[in-house]
């Protein structure tokens, strides 16, 4: 059993991060924090095997765990409705959007980047839009156009 001030089998680990501006995937697209550049930090991933999407708010890595870059992402979620779902995009699916909602206070989660699938384009929605009394966001997944074009 180590004690407290016994360092005989003990390793201290130092939480520091290294925080980083922005990355450049394997296909040469460049993702960025929100702050520096919003269009490059919208994104879809994969969170515990589910697609999500959301907005890069920290891009860190560290010593402890080498040769990784972790993401901080603010998550998009679906639109909380009263009455019937409202879903402008759902007889277009070839469009491949989503309606979808930034919540007030922000939901944030951690995933490595190697969880990025690609970019997604966002259009804000002003409440009233589409009949929904909140601020929405239109997203539209743009990354399996270049697979089409090839």
């Amino acid at each position: 059993m180590v004690q407290r001030g016994d360092a005989t089998n003990s390793k201290v680990l130092h939480p520091m991060a290294a925080l980083q501006p922005s990355f450049r995937d394997a296909q040469k697209k460049n993702y960025t924090v929100e702050k520096e550049h919003a269009g490059n930090s919208y994104i879809h991933f994969t969170l515990e095997g589910s697609d999500s999407f959301g907005s890069i708010q920290t891009l860190f890595s560290t010593d402890q765990i080498p040769n990784t870059t972790f993401a901080q992402v603010a998550l998009f979620v679906d639109v909380e409705q009263k009455g019937p779902r409202i879903d402008p995009y759902h007889k277009v699916s070839s469009l491949h959007y989503q309606l979808l909602a930034r919540p007030k206070i922000p939901k944030t989660v951690v995933i490595c980047i190697k969880d990025i699938i690609g970019h997604v384009a966002v259009l804000s929605n002003v409440s009233g839009v589409f009949g929904i009394d909140t601020e929405t966001i239109s997203v539209a997944i743009v990354h399996h156009l270049r697979h089409q074009v090839d």
